[in-house]
């Protein structure tokens, strides 16, 4: 038990570290294609 809390916590680290990463990406595209659009 004790060998799996620190598994565990890194786990939570990089799927937090996911989520933020795909949602900065998700929203610099969303971005991106604006600006595309407003250009034209």
């Amino acid at each position: 038990m004790l060998s799996l809390k620190p598994l565990f916590s890194i786990f939570l680290v990089l799927g937090t570290k996911v989520i933020i990463y795909k949602t900065l990406l998700h929203h610099s595209i969303k971005q991106f294609m604006l600006n595309q659009i407003l250009r034209q």
